[in-house]
C-alpha cells in the first residue's frame, strides 16, 4: 500500500507555488467618474448611512484599478457635502493591475476614519491574491489620496508543473 501522505503530496505538487518577496510600495489612488451605481442614502436618526460602489486608478509601484463597495456613516444628515461632516468608511473591493513589472490582482478590506474637512486616514488589507497592507492618507478634496505599505504575491500554481 503506497504511503497517503505521499500520494497526496504528489497529487497537489502542481498548486505549491512560492511566496513572493515582500515589495514596498507608495502611489496614489484617485476616483474615476461618479459612483457606479446611484448612491442609497438612509437617515438614522442625525446621522447618514451611504452605500455606494466607486472605480479607482490606481498609480505608482501598484498600478491599475480598484472597484470598491463602501459602506459610509456620515455623523450628518443626508444630503450634506461630502467632508462636511465626519464618515467612518468600510469597503470591500478587488484590485486588477499590476506590481512592478507583472500581472497582479487581489480582494481587499478597507476602513478608514474621515475627519470634517475631508482628512481621509485608512487601511487597506489585502488577502486573496496579493497579500499585505497599505495605509491610505490624503485629503479628499484633493481629488486622490496616497497610498503607502508592503505586499506580496500569494502563491501561484507552477506553470511547470504538471
Amino acid at each position: 500500500m503506497k504511503d497517503p501522505l505521499i500520494l497526496l503530496t504528489l497529487l497537489m505538487a502542481p498548486w505549491v507555488g512560492t511566496r513572493g518577496d515582500r515589495v514596498d510600495l507608495s502611489g496614489t489612488l484617485a476616483p474615476v467618474g461618479p459612483p457606479l451605481e446611484a448612491p442609497v442614502r438612509v437617515a438614522a436618526g442625525p446621522t447618514c448611512i451611504v452605500d455606494l460602489t466607486q472605480g479607482y486608478e490606481v498609480r505608482g509601484d501598484l498600478a491599475g484599478r480598484m472597484e470598491i463597495d463602501f459602506r459610509i456613516l456620515v455623523q450628518g444628515p443626508c444630503g450634506s457635502p461630502a467632508g462636511t461632516y465626519e464618515e467612518t468608511w468600510i469597503a470591500h473591493g478587488t484590485f486588477e493591475g499590476s506590481l512592478g513589472q507583472e500581472t497582479a490582482s487581489g480582494s481587499f478590506v478597507y476602513t478608514a476614519a474621515v475627519r470634517s474637512g475631508g482628512q481621509v486616514d485608512g487601511r487597506m488589507v489585502f488577502g486573496d491574491g496579493l497579500e499585505g497592507a497599505l495605509s491610505i492618507e490624503g485629503r479628499f478634496s484633493a481629488g486622490e489620496l496616497e497610498y503607502a505599505g508592503t505586499v506580496e504575491r500569494a502563491a501561484r500554481k507552477d506553470p511547470s508543473a504538471g
